[in-house]
């Protein structure tokens, strides 16, 4: 099909109607009654459906609350259409409204618009939304991790052959990531998020499909994929490492310091049960990090390699403490000093070369 455009404060976008080509009539309902209101036109042999181009524009205030235990995060924005034509632009469904409210069956609608207008034959609408809004986290590199926030959404019964969301270009103004970015730093849209930094930030439109054919015959006769358009925020954020390393990391490296004080003391004060109370802190403190994450985390994460090398350390100490105590060693044979000027030397090389390769796979 040729698409059609028009320019727009020097910017070639799309007109407000395309046409498309229907390839298979079998899938179109009420042909004869579309055919009579303009839906459907025919073009020499071939039939062809008008597409609704509806200008969508969002301006975010405000994202706080990020829960990392529900990957759920509450976003606050203003959201308008802009069209031509008596189409409901504005009935649309959240596609990833809070994942708890969808299972309890309330979704996220639209209120009265706090603005409307007509012009020239092009309606404007604007909403103010606030939701909560879900996107399922990925762990695996907790706390060096990227996530992804974002909003979506779809309109509720028509499909792609009928209304297309796109990018209002020349209502947002600025959707270049730089730009965006500036704006949001200007208007503190991330003020109550201190633990996050922003790194990219898009907005575009994409196809959902819905692989169920609902049970209409068109669908099933033609093996047809019922098709929506769909348009949506993605908003990439760093973790701030350095924020999480006091909050969170001082502790773990505090074990590390004193595990290493042990290689210093006398042997005989180095026993089982002090270096498995270190032990057993450091494991108590793993767990209380962890129980941060989602109960669906099944896998290994980045921290917990670094607790790894703490057991590893630990045990070293342990394995040093029941060599110390054996027949040869106490009978003098091989002198305890030996066996502790190798703890000390070999502690900080196994720490150094392991940190290392950490921060090569993670930074």
């Amino acid at each position: 099909p040729l698409f059609v455009g028009v320019f727009d404060r020097r910017k070639f976008i799309s007109a407000f109607s395309q046409l498309q080509i229907i390839p298979d009539l079998r899938a179109v309902a009420n042909l004869d009654e579309q055919l009579d209101s303009g839906e459907i036109v025919k073009v020499g042999n071939n039939y062809m459906v008008k597409t609704h181009i509806v200008y969508t524009g969002m301006d975010i205030n405000e994202i706080s609350h990020i829960d990392e235990k529900t990957s759920s995060y509450l976003v606050d924005f203003y959201l308008w259409f802009r069209y031509q034509g008596d189409i409901p632009a504005d009935q649309i469904e959240f596609t990833n409204y809070g994942i708890e409210r969808l299972d309890s069956g309330e979704k996220l609608t639209l209120k009265e618009p706090i603005d409307t207008d007509v012009t020239d034959g092009i309606n404007y609408k604007v909403y103010r939304v606030k939701g909560d809004f879900h996107e399922k986290f990925d762990f695996h590199d907790y706390p060096f991790d990227n996530q992804t926030l974002s909003a979506r959404f779809r309109h509720l019964n028509l499909t792609r052959d009928k209304l297309i969301y796109v990018v209002d270009l020349v209502g947002m103004r600025d959707t270049t990531t730089e730009k965006v970015l500036k704006n949001w730093e200007r208007a503190k849209v991330f003020d109550k998020i201190t633990d996050w930094s922003v790194e990219d930030a898009t907005f575009f439109q994409d196809t959902v499909i819905n692989d169920s054919t609902l049970g209409n015959r068109r669908f099933i006769d033609t093996d047809s994929d019922i098709e929506y358009s769909r348009f949506n925020v993605v908003i990439k954020i760093k973790r701030d490492l350095v924020s999480f390393s006091i909050k969170n990391l001082l502790p773990l490296m505090f074990f590390v310091v004193v595990g290493y004080l042990f290689m210093f003391l006398p042997f005989d004060h180095m026993s089982v049960e002090a270096v498995s109370g270190l032990l057993l802190a450091i494991v108590f403190y793993h767990l209380s990090l962890i129980e941060g994450l989602p109960e669906g985390v099944g896998y290994v994460v980045a921290l917990d390699y670094a607790f790894f090398i703490v057991y590893v350390l630990n045990g070293l100490q342990l394995l040093m403490v029941v060599i110390g105590n054996s027949t040869r060693f106490q009978s003098g044979k091989i002198k305890i000093s030996k066996l502790m000027e190798f703890g000390r030397v070999a502690f900080p090389v196994i720490l150094v070369v392991y940190t290392s390769l950490l921060c090569w796979r993670y930074l």
